[in-house]
């Protein structure tokens, strides 16, 4: 088995307040949603999660960019000269160096990739989003037991804490505790409804490499680990 590097590092700046992802779909009901990305990166045993996880955002739908393993790495580099810890000699970087790095790249005719970006500060504002605007790029602690998912392919927040590791969350599918009611996140069953995450770990990681996660283990990981969740803000239906 391939050893893992995990060196996703949380940096909080309290001004991404004013940027929250959901502004302007605060409304909206919840609905189940699916981005498909069609390129599965692999970093090996390296770290460069943050590189990798933001290159899976570029190469997944509704806006696809073309990335491989090289460009991760290289987006990866980048962010450890933009964040806030000095030089290089150190494992891992944060999501939000990412974005900034990710903000520096054009297209083929010089245009920016993104434009703006924006943060989800909850599991029910990472679901809106992923429902209505796009994938969403997490920073999250990484616990044993989600090394490899299950039979039914879903990883489990158990087990001891390894590190901290950058995903792209690209689906949600939703379970209601009552399919008369209103379709909002108090009536979601969070135990059997699950985000799909698409990781940077390979084709045999998952099926294809992709796996679920139920949505009350993603509120251990964002609300109380506190994770990171950033989406660009070209993403829209």
């Amino acid at each position: 088995m391939i050893k893992r590097t995990f060196d996703w590092k949380g940096l909080y700046d309290p001004r991404s307040r004013n940027f929250r992802a959901v502004e302007g779909i605060e409304e909206k009901p919840l609905r189940s949603k699916y981005w498909r990305c069609d390129t599965v990166l692999d970093q090996g045993s390296e770290g460069a999660c943050v590189g990798f996880g933001w290159s899976g955002e570029l190469a997944a739908k509704p806006k696809v960019y073309p990335t491989d393993n090289e460009f991760a790495r290289i987006l990866y580099h980048r962010a450890q000269q933009l964040d806030e810890w000095e030089g290089e000699d150190y494992e891992g970087t944060s999501v939000l160096a990412g974005i900034k790095a990710v903000q520096e790249r054009t297209d083929e005719n010089g245009n920016p990739l993104i434009g703006e970006y924006r943060w989800a500060f909850s599991v029910e504002d990472i679901l809106r989003t992923v429902a209505y605007k796009g994938p969403v790029v997490l920073g999250i602690t990484w616990y044993e037991n989600m090394y490899n998912p299950d039979e039914n392919n879903f990883i489990h927040v158990e087990g001891s804490v390894v590190g901290g590791h950058c995903i792209l969350l690209n689906g949600f599918y939703a379970v209601w505790n009552d399919v008369t009611a209103a379709h909002d996140y108090a009536n979601l069953n969070k135990d059997k409804s699950y985000v799909k995450l698409h990781n940077s770990w390979g084709v045999d990681w998952g099926i294809g490499g992709e796996a679920w996660l139920s949505v009350s283990d993603l509120v251990k990981l964002i609300e109380d680990q506190q994770g990171e969740a950033c989406i660009p803000s070209h993403r829209r239906v």
